[in-house]
């Protein structure tokens, strides 16, 4: 990771993905996906965060889907106080409140959310992400991510980064293209 992407060694414990606009996944996909974010790229995430500064300061827009008003307000005050006006933010309290955004495509899709079932999100996700883009499921050996294995059963080009901090052992990505050391 370069300078710029120095992570505190307590991190995993994500009291401060926000302030330190991160997001709360393992250290190397967050490098992966550092490496893949462009200034011209959409992004969908499913749950917010560290991960919605993270990409608005990285890509042309965020779109974010949240089930907790509380939280999506407390993220998008601090984007707010950090000059971030690319943020699109949608509270679905559950999977049936989640908006239609099938005239929507995007280069990059992070599921990370709570009351959101987490096989829905990556159906709309895999849908909605253009091809070449990537789609990174945090926690994806958790419990609640149960059946996305085989979502993804089909798809070769997918990378586990694995921590023992992480419930769920870690983040996967489905890479859509070359990865950023093949470029």
């Amino acid at each position: 990771m370069s300078a710029a992407m120095m992570i505190p060694a307590d991190y995993w414990n994500g009291y401060n993905s926000v302030a330190l606009g991160y997001p709360w996944l393992t250290p190397e996909a967050i490098a992966t996906l550092n490496c893949f974010v462009r200034p011209d790229h959409e992004v969908l995430e499913f749950g917010c965060g560290g991960s919605t500064i993270f990409f608005a300061h990285r890509a042309k827009s965020v779109v974010s889907v949240e089930n907790s008003p509380v939280w999506a307000a407390s993220v998008m005050a601090a984007a707010e106080q950090k000059g971030l006006h690319n943020i699109v933010m949608h509270v679905a309290p559950q999977t049936a409140n989640v908006p239609d955004l099938s005239a929507c495509h995007f280069d990059v899709a992070l599921i990370d959310c709570c009351e959101i079932d987490r096989r829905e999100a990556l159906k709309i996700a895999l849908k909605q992400v253009r091809p070449g883009g990537i789609i990174a499921i945090d926690n994806y050996a958790a419990v609640y991510c149960e059946g996305i294995d085989q979502i993804l059963e089909s798809y070769k080009n997918q990378t586990n980064f694995d921590d023992l901090h992480w419930a769920g052992k870690g983040t996967r990505i489905k890479i859509g293209r070359a990865s950023c050391r093949e470029r």
